[in-house]
């Protein structure tokens, strides 16, 4: 393997990429331009990864100040902030999310306000973060772990009282530019909180008083304590649209893992999920006495085989738990006046049975991950390192995607609350077109790219997370900051549309829950599905009758054939090639193309006829105009980023590095068919959307033609304006 330190800014370590093969990509079949290719092994895949960072060259960035500019083409703001009051509070109906009666979709910025990203910022910088929210197009902050914070603060009294003052003051800041509220009572707690447990206390809910008990104290001393700033509790308030009863403590999911990885649970918790699944399964006809026979010894839900007759009864028995908990924990929000809405489950348990307790949930929510690596060692000098498998999510034919696709509910509103690409990985640029796109195309209700994207400065903070880009820090990371910028506009804006192809998997209920298929995961040509259509799972009784609106097929997901000669919807907006790993946009106010290679890469006005390393580019109408009639127009163009010293071994992070931040250089050549191609003028642009330095273009009769160098005025540049001003 090639061990690297990636990290002398302005200085070439290599050569240019391969030469690239040509290869057109037409858009001209009226068919989804999908082609299956052939998934090329790991150990190709990660010397691929360091070819391209090691033949890259790397320009540090200088600038400081990341805060979009009031009025620039990277300012999103509404026209009008309406402030959250009662009658804009947030709704379900149907698959749909409601304000003021009208559909709703969400733009989600997981925030966590632990000491390691800084805390809770003090009034003026609430104020700029809220601000910087609404200019970044966000119409939701998702208060990551808001518990574990405070609970980390609380040791420290006087602390905690400012503490305590600098969340009511930003909630109210959020709520007075209408920003919504998103939060879980509980999750993993960390070493400093006082109930911490290894993040077991998830899962001992499901058989100790004593935890359930912790739950309910959160609710009542965190959620329930009047805003100063408000005057309402946390709780109580309209801007509070939706509570995650518990992050990620999917019973299915935990039982597979503990099953074959021993630490995964301590002892303890191990004993008392056994001897509630004992007394569960000894009030069942015949369950006690069926396991004990075939393995000979008492019960143990984490030993029985998943191709054992009996993996029924743990699965029922996961089913029970997971419902009586939806029910115990909403009736306890209800009855101490929370009238948003509920979810949970959230974590990506691939077994079909976890679909069913979500039934009972106002909104399915779901975690999508592509290259979630493992901590493999840590510490207060490196943080935390991992071994990623550093492949693009265009391998595996965008796995994590379909997987999410399949956990929507037919008739309840979905969003996914957490997803990434994570960082080193060199495709991660592939999120940032990738997952809003085909959120759109799947016309789910929400996304949040995982995590703190607002990071309004380089070096303006010590706290850990804020020395250099890691695993999931949105905002550290310029090619995430890229992707929000596109995830805005292909998911909030509405660019790319639902797919017209709308798809229900019929899911028999009995069936699932009473054989051993309900332990199976998705089948692959179900999750398939969702590259050509909108998919949901359906849940029903054999042979029910099902009421469907006109237009939706039905799938029956015992009969692997019934799919055949399914059309697919609006087929010009999406194109992929997985062999090449190409996925691209072309609607009419956004085109955009992530490539690795293969020139030229033929949108329908946009074309790169040219570029030296992988990149994705993309061009945006900013004034209500179709592309090739706009007169203003931004463009992105993102290579990939680093930390200075970074050492990567393979896919494994010995040396998270430092700032400054570097971004490698990357030339391409761009035309775009235009209306008035000699009026159009081409500018560099900061982190922030200010205009640096206008840039040389050719305009010829119906197009123009435009080299970008990325690197301009000795800063390395993402984002570029087009206009004729």
């Amino acid at each position: 393997m090639l061990s690297q330190e990636l990290g002398s800014p302005g200085l070439r370590s290599g050569g240019s990429m391969h030469e690239q093969r040509a290869g057109t990509v037409s858009n001209n079949s009226g068919a989804l331009a999908i082609w299956a290719g052939a998934l090329v092994g790991s150990l190709f895949l990660v010397s691929v990864a360091a070819e391209q960072s090691a033949g890259d060259e790397w320009v540090a960035v200088k600038e400081r100040w990341l805060a979009v500019e009031p009025g620039s083409i990277l300012d999103f703001s509404p026209k009008a902030i309406q402030p959250i009051k009662e009658s804009r509070r947030m709704t379900a109906k149907g698959s749909e999310l409601l304000v003021a009666g009208r559909p709703v979709h969400l733009m989600i910025a997981d925030s966590s306000f632990l000491e390691a990203f800084g805390g809770f910022p003090d009034h003026d910088g609430a104020r700029r973060y809220a601000d910087e929210i609404v200019r970044r197009g966000y119409n939701m902050v998702s208060l990551v772990g808001l518990h574990r914070a405070l609970l980390e603060e609380r040791r420290h009294q006087k602390k905690f009282k400012e503490t305590i003052d600098r969340l009511d003051y930003l909630l109210a800041q959020l709520k007075r530019r209408g920003v919504y509220w998103e939060l879980d009572v509980l999750t993993k707690l960390g070493k400093r909180s006082p109930h911490s447990d290894g993040g077991d206390l998830r899962y001992r809910l499901y058989f100790d008083e004593s935890a359930k008990r912790v739950w309910k104290d959160l609710v009542d001393t965190f959620l329930l304590r009047v805003n100063r700033y408000t005057g309402i509790p946390i709780l109580k308030d309209p801007a509070l649209a939706m509570v995650t009863l518990v992050n990620e403590n999917d019973l299915f999911q935990a039982v597979r893992i503990a099953s074959r990885k021993k630490g995964f649970l301590s002892r303890s918790t191990r004993n008392g999920l056994n001897q509630a699944f004992r007394v569960w399964l000894a009030a069942q006809k015949g369950g006690a006495s069926a396991i004990r026979a075939e393995e000979g010894r008492r019960p143990d839900i984490f030993k029985v085989k998943k191709n054992s007759p009996d993996i029924v009864w743990v699965q029922k028995f996961c089913l029970y738990q997971e419902e009586e908990m939806i029910r115990w924990m909403t009736r306890y929000l209800r009855g101490k006046g929370y009238r948003g809405l509920i979810s949970g489950y959230n974590n990506d348990a691939q077994q079909m049975i976890s679909a069913l307790p979500r039934v009972l949930l106002d909104v399915v929510s779901m975690h999508a991950y592509h290259d979630h690596a493992p901590v493999i060692r840590a510490s207060k000098e490196t943080g935390p390192l991992r071994k990623h498998h550093m492949r693009s999510s265009l391998d595996d034919r965008l796995a994590y995607v379909r997987k999410a696709a399949i956990k929507r509910l037919h008739g309840k509103p979905f969003i996914v609350d957490e997803y990434n690409h994570a960082f080193p990985n060199p495709w991660r640029r592939e999120a940032g077109i990738v997952f809003p796109a085909m959120a759109a195309y799947q016309g789910w209700n929400g996304i949040a790219r995982f995590s703190n994207p607002i990071v309004l400065e380089y070096g303006g903070s010590h706290a850990p997370r804020r020395r250099y880009i890691t695993t999931f820090n949105v905002g550290m990371d310029p090619v995430a900051r890229a992707g929000e910028v596109l995830s805005f506009l292909l998911f909030k804006r509405g660019d790319v549309s639902t797919s017209a192809s709308s798809l229900v998997i019929d899911v028999p209920v009995s069936i699932v829950a009473n054989t051993k298929l309900g332990w199976q995961r998705w089948p692959a040509w179900v999750t398939n599905l969702a590259l050509g259509n909108r998919i949901a799972t359906l849940l029903s009784e054999a042979g029910g009758k099902h009421s469907l609106p006109a237009g939706i097929k039905i799938v029956n997901l015992l009969k692997p054939g019934s799919h055949s000669g399914l059309a697919t919807g609006h087929p010009d907006q999406l194109g992929m090639d997985f062999q090449r790993r190409l996925f691209r946009v072309a609607t009419a106010s956004t085109e955009a193309a992530c490539f690795d290679g293969h020139l030229p890469v033929r949108m329908k006005h946009v074309v790169v006829s040219h570029a030296d390393g992988p990149a994705l580019v993309s061009v945006s109408s900013m004034d209500g105009q179709p592309i090739h009639a706009s007169s203003r127009m931004l463009m992105l163009v993102v290579s990939d980023a680093r930390n200075s010293g970074m050492k990567l071994h393979g896919g494994e992070l010995e040396d998270n590095g430092r700032l400054p931040v570097l971004i490698s250089r990357r030339k391409v050549t761009i035309s775009l068919e235009h209306a008035r191609p000699e009026k159009l003028k081409v500018f560099a642009l900061d982190m922030t959307g200010r205009r640096v330095r206008r840039l040389s273009a050719r305009a010829f009769a119906d197009r123009i033609h435009i080299e970008i160098d990325n690197v301009v005025a000795g800063q390395p540049r993402i984002y570029f304006e087009i206009s004729d001003k």
